[in-house]
């Protein structure tokens, strides 16, 4: 018989052995963490797309988009007995995926323009990227333009009607029909494309204008104006938008000095709202207590307000008074009929920033 010794593992060994147990033990819960997050921005996917077909039938049916949805619940016809869901998805649990908050999905309705749904992904799935995200009528994008009081949306890559190169029409996007026409050729501006981060811009070139339809903006007792526009001559009497045959009355905002800014006669700011030759996003809010303003998101510093906008006439986006003209690229103009909130403002200039790339 042999007498052989079996060998026992050395301290050292084990220890190896254990650490190497450990590292494997912790690759599988990181590996099938990440597939369960990739299961859940996968379900958040669909749930989206669900959602958004639902209410898609729900506005052929009725006409709108519900006000509210309450997610975990039915989504009911308003007018009809139709069940468009049984039951509204949930954000899958846990919530706070990578950089996403532990939110449920959020809805809100925007009148003519839809609504939008806010939701969250931890990674990216497909071709949406991680993060926060909103989906729309028109599908889910990484940033959403603030809709709620939006009277006047003038964006030059949407709604541009040209005939023989000419623009005849920059038809507004907001859904309220403040379109701006010019039905002379000798007096209309020309679309030229990819002048701003690969997006085109409406250029006027100090002999053209487009006017806004009757009434616009008259007794507005507060407003918050946004542009992207690069002024050509600045410093001229000029008006980007302005009444069209009359001075000192309504909003004027114009290239004398380099960037005046005069709200029924009353000269807010006399400098700094545009930057001569460069596309910049400026901004302006005004009600009954307080004018403020920023330029690249930089502010002017507070004026005081004033009363209801006063002109009841025709607005000119690149002319004011009967002739004073301007020379511009414009990209972008949204007007909404009251002061937006600090956060608000934020979120419409990051979305221009992001869109434009201005700063």
């Amino acid at each position: 018989m042999s007498n052989k010794r079996l060998r026992a593992f050395t301290l050292i060994e084990l220890i190896v052995v254990i650490a190497i147990m450990a590292i494997l033990i912790t690759f599988s819960f990181v590996y099938f963490d990440n597939l369960s997050q990739k299961g859940r921005d996968s379900q958040r996917i669909s749930d989206i797309t669900q959602i958004q077909n639902a209410l898609a039938l729900y506005h052929r049916d009725e006409g709108t988009y519900p006000n509210t949805l309450t997610f975990g619940g039915a989504l009911m016809g308003s007018t009809s007995s139709s069940t468009y869901m049984l039951q509204l998805p949930q954000n899958p649990e846990p919530r706070d995926d990578s950089n996403c908050l532990d939110n449920e999905y959020t809805y809100t309705q925007n009148g003519s323009l839809g609504y939008y749904i806010t939701f969250c992904l931890g990674g990216s799935t497909g071709s949406v990227t991680a993060g926060k995200h909103y989906a729309t009528p028109q599908g889910i994008t990484g940033f959403f333009l603030l809709q709620d009081g939006l009277k006047l949306w003038l964006e030059a890559d949407a709604g541009v009607t040209e005939s023989g190169g000419l623009v005849t029409d920059w038809d507004d996007q907001s859904g309220n029909g403040n379109n701006a026409i010019q039905g002379n050729p000798a007096n209309q501006p020309t679309l030229i494309a990819s002048q701003i981060n690969g997006k085109p811009a409406v250029y006027f070139n100090g002999t053209s204008w487009l006017e806004l339809p009757t009434g616009f903006l008259y007794n507005y007792p507060e407003v918050s104006i946004f542009i992207v526009a690069r002024p050509n001559n600045l410093g001229a009497n000029g008006c980007l938008l302005g009444p069209s045959d009359n001075a000192l009355t309504g909003m004027e905002i114009q290239f004398y000095g380099d960037g005046w800014i005069r709200l029924n006669a009353a000269v807010k700011y006399s400098t700094g709202f545009f930057t001569a030759d460069t596309f910049t996003l400026s901004d302006l809010t005004y009600d009954s207590t307080e004018t403020n303003a920023n330029n690249n998101g930089v502010p002017l510093g507070a004026q005081p307000g004033g009363a209801p906008l006063n002109y009841n006439g025709i607005y000119a986006i690149g002319m004011y008074a009967s002739g004073y003209t301007v020379n511009t690229d414009i990209a972008e103009i949204l007007i909404y009929n009251r002061v937006l909130t600090p956060a608000e403002i934020l979120q419409v200039e990051q979305y221009l920033n992001t869109k434009y790339d201005l700063y």
